[in-house]
């Protein structure tokens, strides 16, 4: 085996592993949770808000503007957390729910 061979085999082998840690990742129990994946992508526009709004604010000369928007940065920094992870808290918050009816219904117990 040359050395070409064996790194297409290390590659292939590490994206193996990785493919099979994301989709673990992205799984509950084997079964593909779609809450998990919306969080990842509302992240990852929450992060670029959050760097366009850090472009601007260095951009500002006004200081009357710039304390304005450094002190709503605590404000809007909440909301885009709250903004990416509500399908998952949406998600858990259901199966609770779900869990806490069948409990009163008696389905739980044998």
């Amino acid at each position: 085996m040359n050395y070409l061979q064996a790194f297409f085999l290390y590659i292939k082998n590490f994206l193996d592993q990785l493919f099979s840690f994301v989709r673990a990742a992205y799984s509950d129990n084997g079964q593909p949770s779609s809450s998990r994946i919306l969080t990842f992508i509302l992240a990852i526009v929450s992060s670029k808000i959050l760097l366009k709004i850090a472009v601007h604010v260095i951009a500002i000369t006004d200081p009357v503007a710039l304390a304005s928007w450094l002190g709503a940065l605590p404000l809007l920094i909440s909301a885009l957390v709250l903004f990416f992870t509500a399908p998952y808290g949406v998600n858990v918050g259901s199966g609770t729910v779900s869990d806490l009816i069948n409990t009163l219904k008696g389905k739980n117990q044998p």
